[in-house]
């Protein structure tokens, strides 16, 4: 049916189709009871910004609120270049080490201080020429890398993985190098 332009549409029912047509009517009685969106905007602006927090509603109210804290956080601790690294894993986190500029041959221990299932990452960049990282002294290993010399190219990564285990000490979980 063709309407000319200019002329009234009369809608008999309300749309059962998304594509179907509504009119102003069905529109506002779908949009009474809710908040307008300015609204909102409005009251979660109103928070006291705090650097980290997670803004969440329920449908009428606005919280800021500090995240919840997860089993394993993460911490990041710097070691010295030195011929030995040894981690110093705290309790209860993940944690990485992170040795920025590796200038002589150096042997990767085991982080101190583990707990039962707590991962640690060293993150180990060599400097000044390629450097030979090995990892040893780990109690278990699941791909027999313990022991195995791992050569870094100067300006480049190497991500070495273990885990505490509990009695049976850091198993190592191999590494990863930046190409």
């Amino acid at each position: 049916m063709a309407v000319p332009f200019g002329d009234q549409i009369l809608l008999p029912f309300d749309p059962s189709n998304v594509l179907h047509a509504a009119t102003k009517q069905y529109v506002d009685a779908g949009l009474s009871g809710k908040q307008a969106a300015d609204t909102e905007l409005a009251a979660i602006a109103a928070l006291a910004p705090t650097s980290g927090n997670v803004i969440t509603g329920n449908g009428t109210t606005w919280l800021s609120s500090a995240p919840a804290v997860p089993a394993f956080s993460t911490r990041v601790e710097t070691i010295a270049d030195s011929a030995s690294l040894t981690g110093n894993s705290a309790s209860g986190a993940t944690q990485v080490g992170v040795t920025s500029a590796l200038t002589q041959n150096a042997a990767v221990n085991p982080p101190s201080n583990g707990t039962i299932g707590a991962p640690y990452r060293y993150i180990i960049t060599a400097s000044g020429g390629t450097r030979t990282v090995t990892p040893t002294g780990f109690a278990a290993s699941t791909d027999d890398g313990d022991g195995v010399a791992i050569s870094v190219a100067s300006g480049k990564t190497v991500s070495i993985f273990a885990e505490y285990i509990g009695s049976g000490g850091w198993l190592y979980g191999g590494y990863k190098l930046q190409l």
